[in-house]
């Protein structure tokens, strides 16, 4: 039995699964890590690195012939910048997708290049979270290590793909996110690295999803068992391999994500992406773009929410919050604004922006937890609506949030629509990625025929309650108000 090994590297876990040459999926398993606690923009490229060689060791502890597997592919974290020296070294952490410090080097770049131009050029947002006023900070504020980095990498995929081959390579997703990718000629604009005085700097080579771009090594099979000159294709950014692997294949679809960070999106075949913050991102099926909303306040709030739980383990304080979100009741004057790291969608902030309003003698720690699960909710619906994502007749969403049927049933209610969680949505990043794979190999003839085949999905439904609805559309008004006030305070 041959396998496609496919790992989704993200910003908290590692995943990974086998899928065979009949698109069944085996041995799923995930390793967990964190960005760092001093700086939580930031994240050692190693931790991804070791929780790699750790998967690969579970599978041989379960059987695993590592000999076995006819490919490895990938989808990962974007807008990532992993800065390398000359003999490929790390130079200092990975600056994250969630990283906004660089506002000062973005409002320069887009002063001397041309806000309009660049938005011309990358048909993307451009801001103090794209990879190019990272860069153009590094110089700035760490000459040391600016002068020490000649090659950027852009994805945390990528770095385990050039530890594992040697080579620098990208996706064209993943560039669509970095604010120096021609999106309608699909190649980098490098004469702004020049302009900018940045052109010291490699930027990688841009492969599609199912290619190859390389084979590993003498170094990285002695260092993970896998076997010497097992092919390694590019795979794709997170994005768009969850969207590949929910299954998204017309307009008229559309979904949210919720994991650590979330998104909302839908399929396109036209370019225009408007004035919203939105990205517009290449997709592996001729013909379709990716319209998606980026949210870096999702599930990590939820986390945040479960410090306040009573109980020792993550398991029961799980549990524990559900069911004190489900003994309450919506309060439409209890308002949380979940921004506690800089955000992206429906508003753009430079720095923390999280509060509570409304707070009383009466309010209990139930009511507080159901205000923070309704605060990412009612964010998400504004993000949504700025998306201009088709009207459906239920929400898909996929994601880690899944797990929590109180948070699906807020979902339902701000919607007023039913909810469909996707319950086995963790994987689906490897899936998608697997999917190209499966194309590129000749077990499949298109990603949609290997994706009706591989999905085993199962879900549940939420419908809206009647009562809940009202009074979250009150909330809602009340929400963007507050967050259009508190702007002006926070500056």
């Amino acid at each position: 039995m041959k396998y496609i090994a496919s790992f989704d590297i993200g910003s908290s876990a590692i995943k990974a699964v086998l899928v065979d040459s009949q698109f069944r999926c085996n041995h799923h398993c995930s390793r967990d890590y964190a960005p760092s606690a001093d700086a939580p923009g930031e994240q050692d490229p190693h931790l991804w690195w070791d929780a790699f060689c750790q998967l690969l060791q579970e599978w041989s502890a379960q059987g695993v012939d590592l000999q076995s597997l006819a490919a490895l592919t990938f989808s990962g974290q974007m807008q990532d910048m992993i800065a390398l020296d000359a003999h490929g070294e790390v130079v200092r952490s990975a600056v994250l997708y969630m990283d906004a410090r660089a506002g000062e080097q973005a409002a320069h770049i887009a002063a001397q290049l041309g806000q309009a131009n660049i938005d011309r050029v990358t048909r993307n947002p451009f801001n103090a979270g794209s990879v190019l006023p990272k860069i153009l900070h590094l110089k700035d504020h760490e000459p040391a290590h600016f002068t020490q980095t000649k090659q950027v990498l852009l994805g945390a995929k990528d770095f385990i793909i050039f530890r594992l081959t040697g080579s620098a390579v990208c996706d064209p997703t993943t560039a669509a996110t970095t604010g120096m990718y021609d999106f309608d000629h699909g190649h980098w604009a490098n004469a702004w690295m020049a302009d900018l005085q940045l052109d010291t700097i490699r930027l990688p080579a841009l492969h599609a999803a199912g290619e190859v771009v390389g084979q590993v090594h003498g170094a990285a099979a002695q260092a993970t068992g896998l076997p010497q000159d097992l092919q390694v294709m590019c795979g794709l950014g997170d994005a768009a391999a969850t969207t590949l692997g929910a299954g998204m294949t017309h307009a008229s679809q559309s979904y949210a994500y919720l994991g650590t960070s979330g998104w909302v999106a839908t399929l396109a075949q036209d370019v225009h992406r408007g004035d919203m913050p939105l990205f517009l991102l290449p997709y592996p099926e001729p013909g379709w773009h990716i319209r998606i909303g980026p949210i870096s306040n999702a599930g990590s709030v939820h986390r945040w929410a479960l410090q306040f739980t009573a109980k020792e383990t993550e398991a029961q304080a799980y549990a524990e919050l559900e069911s004190l979100v489900a003994s309450t009741t919506t309060d439409p004057d209890l308002v949380f604004l979940p921004y506690l790291s800089p955000e992206r969608l429906p508003v753009m902030t430079d720095k923390p922006q999280g509060s509570f309003v409304g707070l009383s003698l009466q309010t209990t720690r139930a009511d507080m937890l159901r205000a923070v699960l309704e605060g990412v909710a009612l964010s998400l619906y504004w993000a949504c609506e700025e998306v201009q994502a088709a009207t459906a007749e239920t929400l898909l969403v996929v994601g880690g949030a899944t797990r929590s049927a109180a948070w699906m049933q807020i979902l339902a209610d701000v919607w007023n629509k039913p909810v469909i969680a996707h319950l086995d949505s963790t994987y689906l990043a490897c899936l998608g990625a697997a999917a190209t794979a499966a194309v590129s190999l000749g077990w499949a003839a298109s990603t949609s025929v290997f994706l009706k085949a591989a999905s085993q999905a199962t879900a549940q439904c939420c419908t809206p309650n009647p009562d809940q609805v009202q009074r979250l559309a009150i909330k809602s008004q009340a929400f963007r108000r507050l967050q259009k006030q508190l702007s002006r305070v926070y500056g």
